[in-house]
């Protein structure tokens, strides 16, 4: 099956799926929040290692995600700023009482779990606004276009390769062509939905 094809099987079944979970809201979206928070942190985890670095301590992520998820969910901020800074401690000192720890390698690692964990904290905590199913349908629609515009862009004018050693396809024009595509988008919904 080609690129083109996959992404299209992608849209026609993950879209409605998505947005039907969005919809749902509470504990549905929060089990979809964390699938996609794991898959992605498997997927940087991944990532780490074609850069040549080496994940630290790969089981403290898939544990703390699901803590800090639950924290937001439940909009507990004193459980998100501890929890949030305990871990941002622990992997400082890795590097001291773990020899074989190398200290980029255990900020790289603190760094994936805080952009997979945050990002699904960022997304249960839009839901439960008073706007919270258009503002989280939003987000998921820039993450749409930017993916399908920088494939196009990509596709047909990419010549300048964005980060070779990690993923060898990506373009800088197609990166340009992704933010381009997703301003757009933001502008257009900011004019036809506009939030308070």
């Amino acid at each position: 099956m080609s690129m083109l094809k996959r992404r299209a099987m992608t849209i026609i079944i993950g879209v409605p799926l998505i947005i039907f979970f969005v919809y749902l809201g509470g504990y549905w979206f929060g089990i979809l929040v964390l699938m996609i928070s794991l898959l992605g942190l498997k997927e940087y985890f991944n990532l780490m290692k074609k850069g040549g670095w080496k994940p630290v301590v790969k089981a403290s992520g898939y544990f703390f995600i699901p803590l800090a998820l639950y924290a937001a969910y439940k909009g507990n901020l004193s459980l998100i700023v501890f929890l949030w800074v305990f871990l941002f401690a622990v992997f400082n000192l890795f590097p001291i009482f773990l020899p074989k720890v190398k200290y980029w390698e255990s900020a790289i690692s603190f760094w994936v779990i805080i952009s997979t964990g945050g990002t699904g904290s960022f997304l249960l905590a839009t839901r439960l606004l008073p706007e919270g199913f258009l503002a989280t349908v939003f987000f998921f629609i820039f993450i749409w276009v930017t993916d399908i515009m920088a494939y196009v862009i990509g596709s047909l004018a990419g010549r300048t390769p964005l980060a070779p050693q990690i993923s060898p396809r990506k373009t800088v024009e197609g990166a340009i062509g992704g933010l381009a595509g997703s301003t757009l988008a933001g502008l257009i919904l900011a004019c036809f939905f506009p939030l308070s």
